[in-house]
């Protein structure tokens, strides 16, 4: 009896069209619910300075990645360098994570505690490594999904969007997702980089011998708001003002 030669197991078009749909609209909550949940849920657990939210991110990353890689095995199949690029968008994704999980604890210890920082490790793994990969890595999971899909519409190939369409439910369930996807990423940069300018428009205007109107609107405190440090370091920020990520 000749046995078929062994291939690796692929979804049929049709399907993979209609299911492509869907895990896009998972990614994007999914995505959403995690950075939400970290930032707004902060009930004590497990010990002291560590929150429900940080057991919501560290889960969370791990439900992101595994629909990481369902949307890459439905609109990527048989695309080595794009998905190759998705591997490493997804390492950088919970690499930039791992960092943010342990120096945004540590941080906020520092903060409640009143412990000086004095060379600003913690806020530089915190605020700028972690935040950094993590978007990075957002930002190259969508670059290779279009280096991937656009390049099998450029040649006319029947891959997941050519061959059978979802319908309108499935455009609005991608277009959802991509939006939610969109969305976080744009609020968590929009969130730290507001609070960086507060923060060092704060700290100047604080300055003795500063002139009113010596510094911008762009680096006042805003009006009515009195500046504290404390803002800065973790108890509030302009997107979440009750707690910072």
């Amino acid at each position: 009896m000749e046995r078929n030669h062994a291939s690796p197991v692929a979804l049929p078009a049709a399907a993979a069209s209609e299911a492509l749909p869907i895990a896009l609209l998972a990614l994007g909550i999914a995505s959403a619910a995690s950075d939400l949940g970290s930032v707004l849920v902060k009930t004590p657990f497990l010990r002291s300075g560590v929150t429900a939210g940080d057991l919501i991110e560290g889960t969370g990353v791990y439900v992101v990645l595994a629909l990481f890689a369902w949307v890459v095995r439905l609109a990527l199949p048989g695309h080595g360098r794009p998905a190759a690029l998705a591997a490493i968008a997804a390492v950088t994704f919970a690499f930039g994570h791992g960092i943010h999980l342990a120096a945004n604890s540590i941080h906020d210890s520092l903060q409640r505690g009143r412990i000086p920082d004095p060379l600003g490790l913690a806020d530089f793994w915190d605020e700028h490594a972690g935040h950094y990969l993590i978007d990075s890595g957002r930002i190259l999971f969508a670059a290779a999904l279009t280096w991937g899909v656009g390049g099998d519409a450029r040649a006319g190939q029947a891959g997941t969007g050519g061959g059978s369409r979802a319908g309108r439910s499935g455009d609005f369930a991608a277009g959802a997702g991509g939006f939610v996807f969109g969305w976080i990423l744009f609020a968590a940069s929009v969130e730290v980089s507001t609070r960086r300018g507060a923060c060092a428009g704060g700290e100047r205007a604080a300055r003795p011998g500063a002139r009113p109107g010596q510094f911008s609107s762009f680096s006042r405190p805003r009006r009515g708001r009195r500046f504290s440090s404390s803002r800065c370091g973790g108890s509030g920020s302009a997107a979440f003002p009750s707690s910072r990520r």
